[in-house]
C-alpha cells in the first residue's frame, strides 16, 4: 500500500535547509533511493510517497537536527 506523508518545517533557517537538502536536492535523492520512496519539496514543505513514507519523514527530521550544527555527510544519509 502506498502512503503519502507531509512535513512542513515552520521556522527553518535557510542554511539548515540547504544543508538538509544538499546541492540540487542530492541528499533528498539519496534518502529517497535508499528507502525506495519519492520525496518532493517546495521550499520547506516536503511530501513523501511510498510504502516507507513514514520512515522517510522520521529520517528527514533526524537529519534536520544534524543539519542545524554541520553539513551532512554521505554516511549521515545512507541508511
Amino acid at each position: 500500500m502506498t502512503h503519502t506523508v507531509h512535513l512542513k518545517f515552520e521556522d527553518i533557517d535557510n542554511t539548515v535547509l540547504q544543508r538538509l537538502t544538499g546541492a540540487l536536492d542530492a541528499n533528498l535523492l539519496t534518502l529517497a533511493k535508499a528507502l525506495d520512496i519519492q520525496i518532493s519539496r517546495r521550499f520547506a514543505d516536503f511530501t513523501f510517497i511510498g510504502e516507507l513514507a513514514h520512515a522517510g519523514r522520521r529520517a528527514l527530521l533526524a537529519l534536520a537536527e544534524t543539519a542545524e550544527t554541520r553539513d551532512l555527510a554521505d554516511s549521515d544519509i545512507q541508511l
